[in-house]
């Protein structure tokens, strides 16, 4: 395969936003009781201890719609502006990943586009790129509030194939979380995990990852010198 495009996951694969996690319960607290004011039952909201899944469950378990009506577009938008309040407090505290630097470089040397799909919204996204010096090797950037829905589903995923008129035989996605996995199977895109979050790699593998490294600095040489994977 003749890869084109990487897309990349951003928190835990290119940066570190690790110090998110002081800010989860107070997260999730604030977001749990909008559900409640707007109509959501708590046997709901109670499925999901991570603030993330339970947004992204606001588009895939229909009992919000139900509930709702077009109503739930709304809460999507008032949820993703609470959970972007704790994600620029954390913009000061934000570093690279070892090697994502070096990485990208190389990439844009080599003339492959490089796009980044995340559940982050794409405000923060971008600043926390520009404090990194990042920005600049960047092609495009699919973020939670982007048009479409945003990871697992693949929306993002085959926007950004089309924007560089890519197909999934030319395209990776690398990250470190089911959810990465998930938007790349159901995008039917090759998926190569990194190590670098809370999984490991016998768990990416079982899950269904084709390989995994434990840095971006692993990710390069596989990619350029095996015989399964090459630029174009």
């Amino acid at each position: 395969m003749k890869v084109k495009v990487v897309l990349l996951d951003f928190d835990g694969t290119l940066v570190d936003m690790s110090f998110m996690g002081a800010y989860l319960r107070d997260m999730r607290k604030r977001i749990v009781k909008l559900c409640i004011y707007s109509g959501i039952h708590p046997r709901i909201t109670v499925k999901y201890s991570d603030p993330y899944e339970l947004f992204i469950s606001m588009y895939r378990d229909p009992i919000f719609t139900e509930s709702l009506g077009d109503g739930v577009s709304s809460l999507i938008h008032r949820v993703s502006s609470i959970i972007e309040e704790y994600e620029e407090k954390v913009i000061p505290y934000t570093k690279c990943m070892p090697s994502c630097v070096e990485f990208l470089k190389e990439l844009k040397d080599l003339g492959v586009e490089t796009c980044i799909v995340t559940l982050q919204s794409l405000k923060v996204t971008k600043v926390i790129l520009r404090k990194e010096g990042l920005l600049n090797y960047i092609d495009a950037i699919y973020a939670r509030d982007s048009p479409g829905k945003p990871k697992p589903f693949k929306d993002h995923v085959i926007a950004c194939l089309n924007e560089f008129n890519a197909d999934e035989n030319s395209a990776v996605i690398v990250g470190d979380t089911l959810i990465d996995l998930w938007a790349a199977i159901e995008a039917g895109v090759p998926f190569i995990g990194i190590s670098t979050g809370l999984l490991l790699k016998e768990e990416l593998l079982e899950a269904g990852a084709s390989m995994v490294v434990e840095g971006l600095s692993e990710l390069l040489p596989l990619l350029k010198n095996s015989g399964s994977y090459q630029f174009m």
